[in-house]
C-alpha cells in the first residue's frame, strides 16, 4: 500500500545542531536527518507506525528513511530535512535559479523492510556517478 504525496524538504532545528558540531559521520546525524516526517492519520493509512522504514520514491529517485509522525506536518504531504538522504529524491534541475527544486515536488510513501542507507554508503554512490538510481 502506498500513499501519495507532496514531498518538501527543510533543515531542522535537530539536524542543525548535530551539523553545527561537525558530526555528519556520527548516528546521531542519521537518526535526525534519514527522516520523513509524515502525519499520523497519513502514516496509519499505511500502516506506518513511528520508526518504521518507508520508501520515499519521485520521480528523480528513492530512498529508505525512517518515519517520524507529526500532527505538524499536513496531511498528504511529507517532509525530509535536507541531507544526502533527501538528495536522493530531489531534482538537480535548477531551471535557471541556480537552486534545485527542494519543494513541491510529487512523490510515494510506502511500508519498507529495506535497511536505511548509511551516509557513507550514500556517498559511495554519488561518487561513483550513481546518486539518484533507486537504492535496491
Amino acid at each position: 500500500m502506498s500513499l501519495q504525496v507532496i514531498v518538501n524538504t527543510a533543515r531542522t532545528p535537530e539536524q542543525g545542531r548535530v551539523v553545527k558540531g561537525g558530526r555528519k559521520l556520527e548516528e546521531e546525524y542519521k537518526a535526525r536527518a534519514a527522516v520523513c516526517f509524515l502525519n499520523p492519520r497519513d502514516a496509519a493509512s499505511i500502516g506506518v507506525g513511528d520508526g518504521d522504514r518507508v520508501l520515499v520514491r519521485t520521480s528523480e529517485g528513492e530512498v529508505v528513511v525512517y518515519a517520524r509522525l507529526s500532527e505538524g506536518i499536513q496531511r498528504g504531504t511529507a517532509m525530509l530535512p535536507l541531507s544526502p538522504w533527501a538528495n536522493r529524491i530531489i531534482s538537480s534541475r535548477t531551471y535557471c535559479t541556480g537552486s534545485p527544486r527542494y519543494k513541491g515536488m510529487r512523490g510515494v510513501v510506502e511500508r519498507c523492510e529495506l535497511p536505511v542507507p548509511g551516509i557513507e554508503e550514500l556517498m559511495s554512490l554519488y561518487l561513483s556517478g550513481r546518486g539518484v538510481e533507486p537504492h535496491r
